[in-house]
């Protein structure tokens, strides 16, 4: 019996579709298949069984290439959108985070537009242009404070970033970079008006954030002096120190003095620092020094009261004190470029530098730190000094070629330069007195001393810096004991202080010359205790010794010399000379030639080296020194002894 004869059995209606379409698929070709939606596969069915030309399903292919194409430009475009929208928004932020940045970091001074009386507008003078005036007034004064101190020490410094500022109407970039500025900057904002009083006259009030307003009053056309008188509240309110300074370089030293003592009283460490700076700066003597020590016990490495301090020291004559605090201040230099301004840090670093070269005898490093100073910033003085006080170091160095070019180089070669540069740093800097001792000519020295030291008795002493004329003393004094003017020599080293080293070491070398060796060793040995790290005390004691021929005494001082200044020549010449003057000419030689390789434009010492050689029988070598003499500067009385000597060694040429 067949299944589905059999009883209780009901036919599946599911099932037999699922047969019924079974079999049409199967017995109709080329029948699409239901079972994909790829239009890709629909297209191509019917060519495979070759029911159509191709024609159709060509044309679903270009169709669905150029609809491929159609979106991959689509989607390089899309690309392309988010690009450029994710840069602006990038940009956006970078935009949005600088000026919070730049807000954040806004100082200086803002002046607002000032209320005036519509009259004034009217003439002109407006709100802007009142507040253009007073930062006119303001740039003027900050530009006229030339200050050693750091801005970064100031607890509120604006510097040089003063503006005017004028608010727009409506909403623009500006605007919101001004409120930024105003809301999360550290500015100080300026503002103020001009108002009409019953009588006739006006009163102008300045603000300075929401300090207490400043009161000025007086007739309209005495608005300038108004404006000044704004403007200096405004400058010693808001830069108090820099205020003080403005008053000091305008002459009124009391109001300055003042305005530091004020100062003092300031919670911050760096403004009670400066202002003892400062009232230094307006002090004489012993208070300016007392003003420096109270600076360093505040901070021992404060470097603007070490610098001042050793200037202090050197510019009074007690060279030991300058000693120690150049070394300190050298030793001291990262705070010296954080104290002060940088370029002006590097020029009291290299002067100290200078400085303690010199006190060592290290006369060709001082010279050539000197020379380098000229391009150095500095104050309008130095600057006009620097080339002056170069020349001079060459000269002390032996080294006159040295000091000619400085000189030839800053058009200070000619006499009426000279002069006129002279008349602006004052005649204690003339170096033609320095050139003639170089050489020994001490007559030549001696006259051009003798007539400074006239000009410089008649001149006031300098209010800050005391009375140069002391060191015109001793230089004069020294000068014409060496030519045999002892009474005037005396005369002349009788005033000067006996703290001051070159003074007491010139008293005794006055007295060397004088024939009184116990009045010059006293004053020579007083001389090495004031001075016990210094090697001058020992080369004019040496000298001392070998004017009254005692040259074993004049070597040990001159040893001890060299052992304090070893870059020094002076003493090794005249270790040189005592050991001629005991017929070592071969020791004599030695020395000699150490001293040259110091100061190898050293005329007279050449000569010397010469007259040493021709003793040892070393006759070539001293032809060649004494040529070498011939070519350089020497004095009057050199000149002759090189022709002496040059005839009696056999020498060709003339000297």
């Amino acid at each position: 019996m067949d299944k589905q004869d059999r009883p209780g059995r009901k036919p599946n209606p599911v099932r037999a579709g699922r047969a019924a379409s079974r079999a049409r698929k199967s017995t109709v070709p080329g029948a699409a298949r239901v079972g994909t939606l790829d239009p890709m596969e629909m297209a191509l069915e019917p060519e495979r069984h070759g029911l159509t030309d191709g024609a159709a399903a060509q044309r679903v292919l270009l169709k669905h290439e150029r609809m491929i194409e159609a979106q991959t430009s689509h989607l390089g475009r899309q690309r392309w959108r988010d690009f450029i929208v994710t840069a602006f928004g990038i940009l956006l932020l970078v935009t949005a985070g600088f000026f919070v940045w730049d807000a954040s970091r806004a100082q200086g001074v803002v002046i607002e537009a000032f209320a005036v009386p519509p009259d004034m507008a009217e003439r002109g003078l407006t709100g802007p242009v009142l507040a253009t005036q007073m930062l006119d007034r303001l740039t003027t004064m900050q530009s006229q404070t030339d200050s050693l101190r750091a801005a970064s020490t100031y607890a509120n410094d604006w510097g040089g970033d003063i503006a005017v500022e004028i608010p727009n109407t409506g909403v623009s970039i500006g605007e919101v970079r001004r409120y930024l500025r105003e809301w999360l900057g550290d500015q100080t904002r300026l503002s103020g008006e001009v108002v009409r009083l019953t009588d006739g006259r006006i009163a102008l009030t300045t603000r300075v954030g929401a300090n207490p307003p400043t009161r000025s009053e007086g007739a309209e056309a005495e608005l300038a002096t108004l404006v000044q008188r704004g403007a200096e509240a405004i400058f010693g309110e808001t830069q108090p120190y820099r205020y003080g300074v403005w008053l000091g370089k305008q002459g009124r030293a009391e109001e300055a003095v003042k305005t530091f003592e004020a100062l003092t009283r300031s919670s911050d460490i760096n403004d009670r620092l400066w202002a003892s700076n400062g009232l230094a700066s307006n002090a004489v003597g012993d208070a300016r020094e007392r003003y420096y020590l109270a600076a360093l016990r505040l901070r021992p490495d404060f470097t603007p009261a070490l610098s001042g301090y050793a200037a202090l020291a050197l510019a009074e004559g007690r060279e030991e004190a300058a000693y120690s605090g150049y070394l300190r201040l050298l030793d001291k230099g990262s705070a010296a470029r954080r104290d002060m301004h940088p370029g002006r840090a590097n020029t009291i670093l290299s002067f100290g530098e200078e400085t303690l070269a010199l006190l060592t005898g290290d006369m060709g490093r001082a010279a050539e730190l000197t020379e380098t100073r000229i391009d150095l910033p500095s104050s309008a003085i130095d600057r006009a000094a620097a080339p002056v006080s170069a020349a001079y170091s060459y000269f002390l160095a032996h080294n006159i070629s040295g000091g000619r070019r400085v000189l030839a180089e800053q058009g200070l070669d000619e006499p009426e330069a000279m002069a006129e540069r002279l008349q602006l740093i004052g005649t204690e800097y003339e170096v033609e007195t320095m050139a003639a001792w170089a050489v020994g000519d001490f007559v030549a020295e001696r006259e051009g001393l003798v007539t400074i030291l006239a000009e410089a008795i008649q001149t006031e002493p300098d209010p800050i810096w005391g009375d140069i004329t002391v060191f015109i003393r001793s230089a004069a004094a020294l000068a014409q004991a060496r030519t045999g003017q002892i009474a005037d020599a005396r005369a002349n080293i009788a005033p000067t202080p006996l703290d001051c080293a070159p003074c007491v070491r010139a008293r005794g070398l006055v007295e060397a010359y004088a024939g009184n060796p116990r009045g010059a060793d006293h004053w020579l040995s007083e001389s090495v205790r004031i001075t016990p790290s210094l090697p001058a005390a020992h080369s004019d004691w040496a000298e001392a010794y070998l004017v009254r021929g005692d040259p074993a005494r004049a070597i040990v001082q001159a040893r001890l010399a060299v052992q304090k200044g070893p870059k020094w020549v002076d003493p090794r010449k005249q270790w040189g000379d005592a050991l001629m003057m005991q017929g070592d000419a071969h020791g004599a030689v030695r020395r000699y030639r150490e001293a040259v390789r110091l100061a190898p434009n050293w005329g007279a010492l050449h000569l010397a080296l010469g007259r040493a050689q021709a003793a040892a029988g070393q006759v070539e070598a001293a032809r060649d020194s004494f040529e070498r003499a011939s070519r350089l500067p020497l004095s009057p009385a050199d000149r002759e002894a090189l022709a002496e000597a040059r005839r009696l060694n056999g020498s060709s040429g003339s000297a």
